[in-house]
């Protein structure tokens, strides 16, 4: 129990993390960073979240096809869609256990053929195959007119004072953002289903990583000042089967590596230490090593950019990172980094 909490708070991180690069993203004009995002995945994190809030009288259900494809979103904005149709349903049925009936809200994941459906945002015709994920709930529910308006700036179904009524109209630009759409079904006093509409991505097979035991002779060097980090990713890496090196001082790397570089094989490194950065060491090191392979993990840190990063050849994850992540990535750099070792080889002093 006390491991799927932590899960949760780790999870719960993740996402505010996400959600304070959105607004900073937001208020310097970005964009939104679109990738393959598994739904059952994001559904799940919403649900866990809705549950807390909802009464006692409020029944939550689920049909989840576990084997839908993924679709091309930006995760942390998924979960907003879908969080924002959660409370949405929660507030249409908070009547519900008042005057004794049952409220239900029922949330969905599957596949579907769609035929000249259309759009509730854009009113386009709405025909092919989409993931669709729906929110539905035996609420109050809403007339005709009211559905039409729903998707406008600034229209609300709230009191005043309850709420902006920028909320599905934020949402629809997003859904739309990625080439999808959403339906709506709604009866006065019958309840409301919203149906969010993506394209899904088509599989292909995936490339078989390297196994630890393919890199025996690679060693894995941690550098990390706050010594839980460093520990806790060093007792990963070491039940993968890796050999690893861990320092809390990036100095200690440093003068490591100017004893046994040629001998590393991918080196993690947070970024914001003292006396040397982990930017600072990845430069230093790579007049030596130009293509040892580099993963620089940070909170936030204005100075690391992708274009540094692809510049510099180093991997750049966002804090907190997961675990299942972080293992992918290791994995997919070691298994690269073979058709490179001669050249560093040859850089290294005789």
């Amino acid at each position: 129990k006390l491991l799927r909490w932590a899960e949760q708070i780790k999870k719960s991180g993740m996402r505010g993390r996400d959600l304070i690069k959105q607004m900073l993203t937001f208020s310097r004009g970005g964009t939104a960073q679109p990738v393959p995002t598994d739904p059952v995945e994001v559904i799940r994190e919403v649900l866990e979240m809705v549950k807390v809030s909802l009464p006692a009288a409020i029944t939550l259900k689920t049909n989840i096809d576990q084997a839908v494809k993924k679709v091309l979103i930006d995760p942390t904005q998924l979960n907003q869609v879908l969080l924002n149709l959660g409370v949405n349903a929660s507030h249409a049925v908070a009547d519900h256990g008042k005057d004794g009936t049952a409220g239900i809200i029922s949330v969905g994941v599957t596949e579907q053929t769609i035929d000249h459906h259309r759009c509730a945002g854009c009113l386009d015709d709405v025909t092919g195959d989409y993931v669709a994920i729906t929110v539905e709930d035996n609420g109050s529910g809403m007339s005709s007119e009211t559905v039409e308006k729903i998707f406008e700036p600034f229209f609300s179904t709230k009191e005043v004072g309850e709420g902006t009524g920028m909320g599905l109209a934020v949402l629809h630009g997003i859904i739309h953002d990625c080439g999808g759409h959403i339906l709506v079904n709604s009866q006065l006093g019958e309840g409301s289903r919203f149906t969010v509409l993506l394209p899904g991505i088509a599989t292909t097979p995936i490339k078989k990583s390297s196994t630890p035991d393919d890199h025996q002779s690679k060693t894995i060097v941690v550098v990390d000042d706050d010594q839980l980090v460093a520990d806790m990713v060093y007792r990963v890496l070491q039940q993968q089967g890796y050999h690893v090196l861990c320092f809390h001082q990036p100095q200690r790397a440093w003068e490591e590596f100017n004893r046994n570089g040629q001998h590393w094989g991918l080196l993690i490194t947070d970024q914001n230490m003292p006396l040397l950065t982990g930017l600072e060491l990845t430069r230093k090191i790579r007049q030596r090593r130009p293509h040892l392979p580099i993963i620089i993990h940070t909170g936030y840190s204005a100075e690391l950019t992708q274009a540094l990063a692809q510049e510099l050849e180093f991997v750049l994850l966002e804090k907190p990172v997961a675990q299942k992540q972080m293992l992918t990535t290791i994995a997919e750099l070691l298994e690269s980094s073979g058709e490179n070792e001669l050249d560093d080889a040859r850089s290294q002093p005789p």
